[in-house]
């Protein structure tokens, strides 16, 4: 992971619902295999502030997400899915606070 990641996904954070299903289905495959390794960071406990009752609602979503065997295609229809985005919004400002001040 470098630097680049955390600037897309600060980026990220700040578009509009629409233009993130756009974003993603653009994304270059690093950045939706870098979300992916961060759900499972969320799941190994490696990031704090995501309570596992929002996470719960996701369940199906974050296994796909994180099995290696599920192409980036796939990957990418699953993360521009309504449940998706919610789980993305869900999800991107505590890891962005984890990395923030693991990267200073």
């Amino acid at each position: 992971m470098n630097g680049r990641m955390i600037s897309i996904l600060k980026k990220f954070q700040k578009l509009a619902l629409l233009d993130r299903r756009k974003a993603i289905q653009k994304s270059p495959d690093a950045f939706i295999k870098f979300l992916s390794d961060c759900l499972l960071n969320i799941i190994n406990g490696n990031v704090r502030g995501i309570s596992k009752k929002k996470l719960k609602d996701h369940e199906g979503q974050i296994k796909k997400l994180t099995t290696r065997r599920t192409s980036i295609k796939e990957r990418k229809v699953i993360l521009a899915s309504p449940k998706g985005l919610k789980l993305l919004s869900t999800t991107v400002g505590p890891v962005l606070k984890h990395l923030s001040t693991k990267w200073k």
